[in-house]
């Protein structure tokens, strides 16, 4: 216990020296609360906002209003019309985006620092006039959009259906968390224009929000601002917010759903358990950790290694204002007996209620907590988000200390004594999902916009370039502003060795690396990385192999010796790979019965064949991966983690003295030198015209739409002109496509232009699902809008916001460790060094709208163009039967 205090001790010196947060607060005479929080290291700012008032505060037979009302807020005002609010944002390079839960609703902008004026602008605006300018239209079209919104995360996922009736289980008829977040579909359409106004007048206004800005700011004029465009919105009566004790089951609740789209059987456990921040919260979430964090869990060690009974373990406490749920979920193996699951997981519950976890066991999950913390302070967002949490439910913001100090003060007994004090047999909900069985057969400030400053041009920070004596080439960039240390040896050699006949032995080969080095079993390899803090990971791609590991600053030694153990002398053990093997085929059998995994998959297999790897995704299929055996994973790994021509990437805390001195006694291995060959990305059949291809999901209530088209690979001439179109065209939630599909149909809840180019390859795809009913109508609207712009009508604000968006998005890459680090291997993997990023920076801003009109006008070339989609077939034909397209060609069926 002393050597556990300790620790904690080091680790609570070591997040306060990063909790130092600037922090302003206070309240306006209106009564809305502001949280300023200044951070200068980028020019970059973010505020976010919450309302105190969520699901619980919906009244009965308006279920999923506050979620609705949530999407309704971005469908503009009197002064913003229309998209206006998400156009004007984008314009300038910044964004929005919004989330419901039960207790609060959150909102956050967030762009490069000259754009504040304009976020606050609109910010304001539609707090003031929301209300006036809503109107039927835009109900019914959100409406839609959340419906689809529903289908997509819930009634089209394998599991969804039946978890969406937890909370209609465990808590009853009229309780504020009776129903989910998403709501009913009869309440969602019973809605209307007046129940809009009257929930706007009720719960959004001044008195009832607290925003924070964080990021680079001056706080003088900040609070000006705020002042002229805030301050006089007038404060109204203080809402009145729906309360109840936490329910109390009497006895064990029992139900059984039947999942067509599941393709193992699942059961969950739910208790009631303490509201969030309260006594008993932090112990259980400590409890949930033990029981199914990592292969050394209590779960996972008795049902997956032991009686081999389950493929996948989870439980947790989900914590809420009004009382919480404590809940365990195992996914079972398809011929598992289901009673023995449950006995299994009765007696890993009840061993931990009688016993209490090991000292060991709980320092490990504070280590966690401590990271976890130290990662949200990085950058503004994460900052600024969780700064609001504390403040709605702890009354203060900066309560970073105080949340570490309950899980510091957790001990072996009080997580017994929690998880004791709900866990009972009798007090519980059990349920139980089974896989379907196959069928048988004016005055106003606000009436202004406000004129931006200039923007600024952020530094690029160069890495320091070495090499250690052994030829270890390393990029290194001190950051002492957070105390984590992350790194990553890239590998030049991933799966460029593989066959398509054994496609995925690379990233097998990543997750046998993760069970830890000779000498240490999985289960000891990942406590000794829980209890310094440390995370390690290792996978492959056709660019390379990378091992990353990172950890608390005061840590990293320790850990880095742990990932060169696990390089150098990986165990790569006979029990381990059965494990491996098996879970990876029964998550590969899931993923086959996923309409817009299955798009993907199909799409790349018809557009360059068996015979490339281009053809099969990355992890394999379940046909190549049932090929592989554990001796393709040692050929693989001679071939691919070798010292030659190997690079270290490591950013965080740490000197470059302390550095050099830590890579003095590194080494890796030497390995085998492979023969790679060049990668084929042909296409498996010449240009003959658009090809239609559909894969059938009989009943399914979606359809996942994939639109490819060729384009160059990624050192043609035109590529930063591409990532301009893509933006402008479906990048952006103002983009064309997705105003057209989403805003102005409610087809869809998102549809996006996805780019992908390398050295051998280039292809640009529109990705979405829609609802089965339009499906023909929104490939429809795809080809008008694929017409529209093919004349070359892009208009200059759609190039000035396109620079803006793809500028902002290299400055955020520097945002956190493993994003700088993640940045400089891909532009490795390009054959680029880190400099690129600062002259894409620059040619952005060089690029103008005629030469992206005349760029337009050959981009979408039809005639070599795949339309894939995975749907109802027999829905889908009776619709594209309509549209004058080629014959579609039905190359497979989903099998339920």
């Amino acid at each position: 216990m002393r050597r556990f205090a300790i620790f904690l001790a080091l680790a609570s010196a070591a997040l306060s020296s990063a909790q130092k947060l600037k922090i302003e607060q206070y309240v306006l005479p209106n009564g809305m609360k502001v949280i300023l929080n200044e951070d200068h290291r980028l020019p970059s700012v973010v505020i976010n906002t919450w309302f105190r008032v969520g699901s619980k505060d919906e009244r009965p037979g308006r279920s999923g209003f506050a979620h609705l009302f949530e999407h309704l807020m971005f469908t503009g005002t009197f002064r913003a019309p229309g998209n206006g609010f998400d156009k004007l944002m984008e314009a300038e390079g910044a964004s929005n985006n919004a989330n419901t839960w039960f207790d609060r609703t959150e909102y956050y902008d967030f762009g490069p620092a000259r754009t504040l004026p304009l976020l606050l602008y609109l910010e304001a605006d539609r707090l003031e006039q929301l209300g006036n300018a809503m109107d039927q239209k835009k109900l019914d079209v959100q409406r839609q959009v959340v419906l689809n919104e529903r289908r997509q995360t819930s009634e089209n996922q394998p599991f969804g259906n039946a978890e969406l009736m937890v909370n209609e289980i465990l808590y009853p008829d009229g309780h504020p968390y009776h129903f989910d977040t998403i709501g009913q579909p009869v309440d969602l359409n019973a809605a209307t224009v007046q129940d809009v106004k009257d929930f706007f007048a009720t719960y959004y206004v001044p008195n009832n929000a607290t925003m924070i800005i964080s990021g680079d700011f001056d706080p003088k004029e900040t609070k000006s601002l705020i002042n002229k465009l805030f301050g006089g919105l007038p404060r109204k009566n203080d809402p009145i917010h729906r309360d109840a004790p936490i329910p109390v089951l009497t006895s064990e609740r029992r139900v059984t759903f039947v999942d067509a789209k599941a393709a193992q059987p699942r059961v969950y456990m739910f208790w009631h358990s303490p509201a969030a921040y309260k006594p008993g919260d932090a112990d259980l979430t400590i409890a949930g950790s033990i029981l199914s964090d990592g292969v050394s869990s209590r779960l996972y060690t008795k049902l997956v290694k032991e009686l081999d009974i389950a493929t996948d373990v989870q439980a947790g406490q989900q914590s809420f204002g009004l009382g919480s749920l404590f809940g365990v979920q195992v996914t079972a193996k398809p011929e598992a007996d289901l009673s023995k699951v449950e006995a299994a997981i009765d007696e890993v519950l009840s061993e931990l209620e009688a016993k209490g976890p090991s000292a060991d066991e709980v320092q490990r999950q504070a280590t966690k907590v401590q990271v976890g913390l130290a990662n949200v302070i990085q950058d503004n967002a994460g900052r600024a988000a969780k700064m609001n949490a504390y403040e709605y439910y702890c009354g203060e913001p900066n309560w970073f200390e105080k949340d570490l100090q309950r899980f510091r003060a957790a001990t072996p007994e009080s997580v017994r004594t929690a998880l004791a004090a709900i866990a009972h047999k009798d007090n519980r909900l059990v349920m139980t999902v089974l896989p379907a069985l196959p069928p048988a057969t004016g005055a106003s400030p606000l009436d202004t916009k406000p004129t931006l400053g200039p923007s600024k041009t952020p530094t690029f920070p160069q890495p320091e370039d070495f090499t250690t004596a052994s030829g270890l080439k390393v990029h290194y960039w001190y950051r002492p502003d957070v105390p984590l240390v992350s790194s990553t040896f890239y590998f030049p050699i991933g799966s460029q060795t593989e066959t398509p006949a054994k496609r995925g032995v690379a990233s097998l080969l990543g997750a046998m690396i993760g069970r830890g080095p000779e000498g240490m079993t999985a289960q000891q390899f990942q406590d000794a990385l829980d209890s310094l803090g440390a995370n390690f990971g290792c996978d492959a791609d056709l660019h390379g192999a990378h091992v990353s590991i990172s950890s608390l600053d005061t840590n990293y030694a320790k850990s880095l010796e742990l990932a060169l153990r696990a390089i150098n002398h990986p165990g790569l053990r006979e029990d381990d790979w059965k494990e491996v093997k098996s879970q990876t085929l029964a998550a590969l059998e899931q993923e086959d019965k996923n309409s817009a995994v299955k798009a993907d998959i199909e799409l790349f297999k018809q557009l360059y064949g068996t015979k490339s790897l281009y053809g099969y995704p990355g992890g394999g299929t379940q046909e190549t991966v049932a090929k592989i055996e554990l001796s393709d994973l040692r050929t693989q790994y001679q071939h691919s983690l070798r010292a030659e021509g190997a690079e270290l990437y490591i950013s965080g805390n740490i000197t470059r003295k302390d550095l050099e001195q830590l890579l003095v006694k590194a080494s890796l291995p030497s390995g085998e030198k492979a023969t790679v060959n060049p990668i084929v990305a042909n296409a498996s059949r010449p240009t003959r015209g658009l090809r239609v291809l559909l894969v059938d999901d009989p009943d399914a209530p979606q359809t996942s739409i994939r639109f490819a088209f060729p384009i160059e690979t990624f050192g043609g001439p035109n590529r930063l002109g591409i990532g301009a179109i893509q933006t402008a065209f479906a990048g952006t939630f103002a983009s064309r496509l997705n105003l057209n599909l989403r805003e102005q149909h409610g087809y869809t809840y998102g549809v996006f232009l996805h780019v992908d180019q390398d050295d051998a390859r280039g292809l640009a795809t529109i990705r979405c699902s829609v609802r089965s009913d339009v499906s023909g109508e929104s490939v429809k609207e795809m080809f008008a809008e694929l017409a529209k712009i093919g004349k070359g009508d892009i208009t200059d604000g759609e190039t000035s916001k396109s620079i803006a968006t793809l500028r902002d998005g290299l400055v955020q890459q520097l945002a956190t460790l493993d994003s700088t680090i993640g940045a400089a291997i891909a532009e490795r993997e390009h054959g680029r060094n880190f400099a690129a990023m600062s002259q894409d920076f620059a040619n952005y801003g060089k690029l103008t709208t005629a030469e992206l009109n005349r760029l337009v006008q050959t981009l979408f070339n039809q005639e070599s163009a795949t339309l894939l989609m995975v749907g109802d077939a027999k829905k889908v034909k009776e619709q594209f039967a309509k549209l004058g397209l080629p014959q579609i060609e039905v190359i497979g069926a989903i099998k339920r």
